[in-house]
């Protein structure tokens, strides 16, 4: 996913260093950790999803297709389906 736009949050001190530490920790940044947290907190629930594609998430959950096929309806990366 292209990242094209640009988000200014103020932080205490504490916080900013606890970021530091964790994203040093493994080995990425602070805006990827900031990303992945949005990510996995705030995504869109099922019943908002088009048709098409929440049938393939049906699908997948029931074992029925692959994460490779369910990521090609998504219009995703199989990496990016796998989170």
């Amino acid at each position: 996913m292209a990242h094209d736009t640009t988000l200014h949050i103020k932080l205490d001190s504490a916080t900013n260093e606890q970021l530091s530490r964790l994203a040093a920790a493994r080995g990425t940044s602070k805006g990827r950790l900031v990303r992945d947290a949005i990510a996995a907190c705030y995504h869109v629930p099922i019943d908002e999803l088009p048709v098409e594609q929440a049938r393939a998430l049906a699908a997948f959950e029931g074992g029925f297709i692959t994460i490779g096929k369910l990521a090609e309806s998504l219009g995703m990366h199989v990496l990016e389906t796998r989170r």
